[in-house]
């Protein structure tokens, strides 16, 4: 039995030194695939030419090109599925499917305080398989305009959607962080704040949510954390 254990405890050591091993070599946006490590892509020149203007054409459709160059690629990876399947024997039973490149965009802006990635994955010809999470603003030239983080805790305190009990922690121990809703398709600034249960070893989690591009709030919802 203690060889057993020591045997699993060994494997579960190993397992986070590959998980490790690939967060120090490939962008967070790339699923971990066991003991396959996707070849990595850090710089844009080594995406090949037909992926890259597959991308940059729907990215381009959907956000427009003023939209797009304000986008940095910040790394890759690609996965050889016929490796991948022989080295992971159990990756086509995966409850998702694997892609062949793993394209990592970052949207920045200092004055702002505005920061969010999105990993674009595409097949072996570059064909967008699972979509942009970026606004259309190509049809809805109003979802340009982003309000900064700065502008997104005003509104919130303002309008009580977080209450005056919070915001002595706002920017502090609120985690503020720009999303995509993929439901609305539009940016959100995200309010998550944590609350002790008295007397459970769980609690609760808030969300906020305020729409990005015109500062309305959009949502209030609960979860639980273990601790």
């Amino acid at each position: 039995m203690r060889s057993d254990a020591a045997s699993e405890q060994q494997q579960l050591v190993a397992l986070e030194t590959r998980k490790q091993d690939q967060s120090a070599s490939l962008p967070a946006g790339i699923p971990f695939m066991g003991n396959y490590v996707p070849k990595s892509l850090p710089f844009y020149k080594l995406v090949p030419e037909r992926v890259r203007k597959s991308v940059e054409s729907e990215i381009i459709g959907q956000t427009g090109i003023t939209f797009f160059k304000k986008l940095q690629y910040i790394g890759g990876g690609f996965v050889d599925l016929d490796s991948l399947y022989k080295i992971e024997v159990d990756a086509k039973s995966y409850n998702w499917k694997p892609s062949s490149y793993y394209l990592c965009f970052q949207l920045s802006d200092t004055a702002s305080d505005v920061s969010y990635v999105s990993t674009v994955e595409t097949d072996i010809n570059g064909h967008i398989l699972n979509g942009i999470e970026f606004p259309d603003i190509t049809r809805h030239p109003e979802k340009a305009k982003l309000i900064s983080k700065h502008d997104a805790i005003k509104i919130a305190t303002d309008n009580n959607v977080i209450n005056s009990s919070q915001r002595k922690y706002l920017g502090i121990s609120t985690d503020i962080k720009l999303k995509f809703d993929t439901r609305r398709k539009i940016f959100t600034w995200e309010f998550e704040r944590a609350f002790d249960t008295a007397g459970h070893a769980d609690f609760a989690i808030h969300y906020y949510r305020i729409n990005a591009h015109n500062g309305k709030f959009i949502g209030h919802t609960i979860g639980k954390g273990i601790h």
